[in-house]
């Protein structure tokens, strides 16, 4: 027969592993509906397909933040490099030099990279001797600079001088010899640094080909200003995403500067929709019972 002391001393514990379970159920909903949630989100081709780029790239934030996850461009292609300020190089830069663990591979480099308009790795810098060297620079200076290493200089605030030069950075084909894959000899981050320089600097690909009427006369402005729209499609500034500090933020009721498909996802366009296609339903059938009861009565008079 179990004593009272044994009976007071197994009510404790199953007290405390009651306690603890539910301490372990709390804690296990905080990491998958809290801070594991983006990152399954963003796992999810469900998810990313019922969600706009606004959304995705908040969701990839918070994921940066809450879990601490290392970019990855090709995988779950991330957009920290095409939408990612100096705030959020400066972010990549202290994990690499700094945080124990953090997954540095060629994406790291890429999206790096695609912040700055820099490779401090091919240069033969350290990550950190860059960052000590630039950390007080703006992301625009960075961006500037690279763009000097390819004989290609732009002026901050930028005029429409940047333009045709950018454009054909833009248009360069030519490969490097040296390189085992064969890529081109402009990076495919400076063609992306270019492209949203043009794009946040209020560049107008129609006006610009209408003013200058041999703008196909060279094959490499020609390739430039079809990449830049090819770029932009992908890229639109009426997301408002990745604009330069110089750039102007997209005005929701400009609707030239949005998507023309956007309006129809709005609730103003749905309700119309449904109204309609309601209306239709509802007339129609009153109308066939109308006709129905009317030929009835006729059949009945006779």
């Amino acid at each position: 027969m179990t004593s009272p002391k044994a009976k007071r001393i197994l009510k404790w514990i199953l007290f405390i592993l009651g306690v603890a379970l539910i301490i372990a159920g709390f804690t296990a909903c905080y990491y998958w509906f809290y801070k594991l949630a983006p990152t399954r989100h963003l796992a999810s081709a469900v998810w990313q397909t019922n969600h706009s780029r606004i959304e995705r790239w908040e969701e990839e934030q918070k994921d940066y933040h809450r879990f601490g996850s290392s970019p990855d461009l090709f995988f779950r292609s991330d957009k920290i490099g095409f939408y990612g300020n100096k705030d959020w190089a400066i972010w990549l830069l202290d994990n690499i030099i700094n945080t124990k663990g953090f997954r540095v591979c060629g994406c790291t480099h890429s999206v790096f990279e695609l912040m700055t308009n820099q490779s401090p790795v091919d240069s033969g810098e350290s990550w950190k001797e860059w960052l000590d060297k630039h950390k007080d620079e703006t992301q625009e200076q960075w961006l500037q600079q690279g763009f000097e290493k390819y004989g290609v200089t732009v002026h901050l605030p930028p005029t429409a001088e940047d333009h045709e030069p950018l454009l054909m950075l833009l248009g360069n084909q030519e490969k490097d010899e040296n390189d085992e894959y064969d890529d081109c000899i402009i990076p495919e981050a400076v063609k992306y640094n270019a492209f949203r320089w043009l794009r946040d600097s209020g560049f107008d690909w129609e006006k610009f080909i209408k003013e200058r009427k041999d703008w196909q006369a060279s094959k490499q402005l020609a390739d430039g200003v079809c990449s830049y729209i090819h770029i932009k499609a992908n890229f639109p500034i009426s997301d408002g995403l990745g604009i330069l500090a110089f750039g102007k933020m997209p005005d929701p009721s400009d609707a030239l500067e949005y998507d023309r498909m956007i309006p129809i996802l709005s609730w103003r366009y749905k309700a119309i929709a449904y109204a309609i296609i309601l209306t239709c339903f509802v007339l129609g059938a009153a109308l066939v019972a109308i006709s129905r009861r009317k030929k009835l009565k006729v059949q009945d008079h006779d």
